[in-house]
């Protein structure tokens, strides 16, 4: 039987949920975000943190090393984060304030997804070369991302870098403003992957000093799917 628990965040109460057998948290703000995903780190099952839609004021970075899957989805405009969230990424909003060492780092041996977010005015630091690197690092493991917002960022390397050995899938993302070598990095890492596959979907990369879309992909044959996407403006 799935398991299927809720708690209603009410006189500042933390609402939780179980559906099935991946971990689910619903957060208001940029503390309960950085401490749940720190939180996350030390799940055994796929966590999936929900955000209602606002804005993240971000005090620092944003950073996960864990084992197992992690999903970021914004767009709940319920405080319990109940019902269908919204895609459209304008109206979650997570904000570096263009401070150096305000950036989103996600290392996982399990799948990565970001869903309907805005991710603007992150800055990399020396140690951390990227605005927001989602490395998934397990064999078959996906770095997925779709209906986000990336804006008005800086790095000395990518804007938006997806890793993965198994699957890297980008779509109905716009990477617009941003400062750069490269604004949208897809690479399969691992040589040793059997049939990775790469997808960039319906993306607008537009308006930034660096690459537009650069891929760097370690494995023969595999399937590419580079569709519909505008690229323009774009220098180096």
């Amino acid at each position: 039987m799935s398991r299927l628990m809720s708690t209603l965040r009410l006189s500042g109460v933390l609402m939780v949920s179980w559906a099935g057998p991946a971990f689910s948290v619903c957060v208001h703000d940029a503390t309960e975000l950085a401490a749940q995903i720190q939180a996350a780190q030390s799940n055994v099952d796929a966590t999936e943190i929900r955000l209602v839609t606002g804005n993240y004021m971000l005090s620092g970075p944003l950073t996960y090393s864990g084992a197992s899957a992690l999903t970021l989805r914004g767009g709940f405009a319920a405080a319990d984060c109940s019902g269908k969230p919204q895609a459209d990424g304008a109206l979650t909003v997570i904000d570096g304030g263009g401070v150096p060492g305000r950036y989103v780092s996600i290392v996982s041996a399990g799948n990565i997804t970001l869903r309907s977010l805005t991710l603007q005015n992150l800055r990399g630091d020396p140690q951390h070369a990227d605005a927001v690197g989602l490395a998934s690092i397990g064999l078959e493991a996906a770095a997925d991302v779709e209906n986000v917002i990336v804006a008005g960022s800086v790095a000395t390397d990518s804007i938006l870098k997806l890793m993965a050995p198994g699957h890297v899938h980008l779509a109905n993302t716009l990477v617009h403003g941003n400062s750069a070598t490269q604004a949208a990095l897809l690479t399969t890492p691992f040589p040793f992957v059997l049939v990775p596959a790469v997808q960039a979907l319906n993306n607008t990369i537009a308006d930034n000093t660096g690459k537009g879309l650069v891929t760097a992909l370690y494995a023969a044959p595999l399937p590419i799917q580079i569709h519909n996407n505008i690229l323009y403006n774009n220098t180096v």
